[in-house]
């Protein structure tokens, strides 16, 4: 990353279930053609003609000036535009579906188990006055239904798998407490 850019990544995990239909599943894992991103209020045009395919098991970097549009393209693939943006003339699909057919429902399924980002500023991304492993714990009970001891479990064993040492004191530490890279790897 040269000065003045910044990068945000786009990951693609494949989960023990989704291994066992991995056979069922396309190659492709993201697709995105000719993705443009207008402000609706007036009309500018923030991201022009972007695109890029990803496949299974691998990992996306979009690197460019601040301001050129990297983190809306990544909200729009993830579904998570700010109401005042709109996707214009563009095709974005996930595992061989079209996001603009996805229900609510669908995109809970998909963000974070089949398709997840990391942006450059994970502080942003995380609330201040809990502790990190709280947070991921509590996206561990939503996402797979496991009880307060499992979630809490199954954060420390994450935490050791992007190995952040010492996971059982990170778990209780907040985001200011940590450098930007470990809170990237949180956030993974």
């Amino acid at each position: 990353v040269m000065e003045g850019e910044s990068l945000a990544d786009i990951t693609t995990d494949v989960t023990a279930s989704a291994a066992q239909h991995a056979a069922d599943q396309p190659e492709v894992v993201l697709d995105v053609r000719d993705l443009q991103i207008v402000n609706s209020i007036d009309k500018a045009e923030l991201v022009k003609d972007m695109g890029f395919s990803l496949r299974r098991g691998q990992t996306l970097g979009i690197v460019g000036e601040s301001g050129s549009g990297k983190t809306l393209t990544i909200r729009a693939v993830l579904g998570i535009l700010p109401k005042s943006l709109k996707q214009t003339g563009d095709k974005v699909e996930i595992l061989g579906r079209h996001t603009a057919d996805f229900s609510k429902q669908d995109w809970l399924d998909i963000r974070g188990n089949s398709i997840s980002a990391v942006f450059q500023d994970p502080g942003s991304y995380l609330n201040p006055s809990i502790w990190l492993g709280r947070q991921v714990s509590e996206v561990l009970r939503v996402k797979k239904k496991l009880s307060r001891a499992a979630a809490k479990a199954e954060t420390l064993r994450l935490f050791e798998a992007v190995h952040l040492r010492e996971p059982h004191l990170i778990y209780e530490q907040y985001d200011h407490e940590l450098s930007g890279g470990m809170l990237q790897r949180v956030l993974r």
